[in-house]
């Protein structure tokens, strides 16, 4: 460490030849962008050490997090088996359980309609009349070439549901 400092000061202070800058390898910080400023503690600092504990509880809590998660499925799991006559609501145990099929979610597919182009209805309508057409003839255009949004929504596969509501009386 000594021959590197005594080399710096040698080479680059007593010769006042400035270093030349190196790339800083930040290594799997993929999210830190040119615009933001990153603080490095120093080693043995109260902050360090403050800082370490936040790290790991926040990895813990995570880890808690997702063991709660697989917890919930797996109760999820069992409580359908207990549920043999299918979907509908269960009351026992101090809770109501429903477990339902829900529709589908609906999704509006915004590139596909882009990929269109749909023009604009009313350019279009100033375009024809400024071309001669009366507005009769414009109104069954359009009517005749309304585009039909409802092909622009995917919908998903139903899916089951289980929400379990807590049906103690308040004492």
């Amino acid at each position: 460490m000594c021959d590197v400092l005594a080399a710096f000061w040698r080479d680059h202070v007593q010769a006042e030849v400035p270093p030349i800058p190196e790339p800083i390898d930040y290594g799997d910080m993929k999210d830190v962008r040119a615009d933001t400023a990153v603080t490095i503690f120093d080693p043995g600092s109260t902050g360090l050490v403050q800082w370490e504990k936040s790290v790991d509880l926040f990895r813990e809590a995570n880890a808690m997090l997702k063991l709660g998660a697989e917890a919930k499925e797996y109760a999820k799991g069992q409580m359908k088996e207990q549920m043999d006559m299918g979907h509908g609501i269960y009351e026992g145990g101090g809770v109501r359980v429903h477990y339902l099929k829900q529709a589908g979610r609906k999704t509006f597919m915004q590139r596909e309609l882009r990929a269109m182009q749909p023009l604009d209805p009313i350019a279009m309508a100033s375009l024809l009349e400024q071309a001669g057409l009366d507005l009769d003839t414009i109104e069954t255009l359009f009517e005749n070439a309304r585009l039909n949004l409802d092909d622009f929504q995917k919908i998903g596969e139903p899916f089951d549901t289980v929400r379990m509501y807590d049906s103690r009386e308040e004492e």
